[in-house]
């Protein structure tokens, strides 16, 4: 908690744990996030109605499940971390996007991403913070509208943000402590936000938000999910 309530001090966000709640279900664990064991989700929509809280959008559920993971190596189909629907999603009204909500929100993380873990040397507890970000209302900052590549179009929606054409970890491997930016947009302003905790970079390098990313996060837990920051 110390970790994550660091990551959005300065954009006035505050996380406060309500509970743990461990439970040993060997299919939930290996299926729940590998897409060819669950395509349709069943074993997802049944271990979060069996664990979530339904009761508020504005409640953070973060479950902890296998991904693809093994003591050893990750699958090629393997996962961090997911969310399977953006607030604004399930927001627009309706009985079946209540049914998504209460199904489908919340954090999913692979057990081992988190700090002190397996991979302690990679999983530094920075991909926590990039899928709360995605569960906030934040995108990518390599998002684009256009082809793959593309340096046109609004990105990640957010002003301050550098125009981002391809993802961080496409140059670096997970352990590099390097950080150097490259500059996939040169024609563009600003270099690729390599320190962003919404770019795929190694976790080491994932130290901030701007200012403009947190008036969105700001915002959209207002709009949508009813928190006031």
């Amino acid at each position: 908690m110390t970790f994550l309530n660091s990551a959005f001090a300065l954009g006035n966000i505050v996380f406060e744990h309500s509970g743990t709640n461990r439970v040993i279900n060997e299919t939930w664990f290996t299926h729940v996030g590998v897409d060819e064991l669950d395509p349709d989700k069943t074993f997802e929509s049944e271990m979060k109605a069996a664990l979530g809280t339904e009761d508020s959008p504005g409640v953070l559920d973060v479950y902890s499940s296998g991904l693809g993971w093994s003591t050893t190596s990750a699958s090629p189909n393997s996962k961090v971390g997911y969310i399977t629907l953006f607030p604004f999603q399930f927001a627009l009204g309706g009985l079946e996007l209540e049914k998504l909500r209460v199904q489908g929100d919340g954090v999913t993380m692979t057990w081992v991403s988190f700090p002190d873990g397996l991979f302690e040397k990679a999983f530094l507890g920075s991909n926590l913070v990039h899928e709360i970000g995605h569960w906030a209302g934040l995108f990518h900052t390599f998002t684009t509208q256009q082809e793959p590549g593309s340096c046109e179009g609004p990105g990640d929606y957010v002003r301050d943000t550098p125009v981002q054409a391809y993802a961080a970890h496409l140059k670096l491997s997970a352990f590099d402590t390097t950080c150097v930016a490259q500059d996939t947009c040169p024609n563009n302003p600003g270099s690729d936000a390599i320190n962003n905790y919404m770019d795929y970079a190694p976790e080491a390098c994932r130290t901030e938000f701007t200012p403009g990313q947190f008036k969105r996060m700001r915002d959209i837990l207002s709009l949508y999910r009813d928190i006031e920051t």
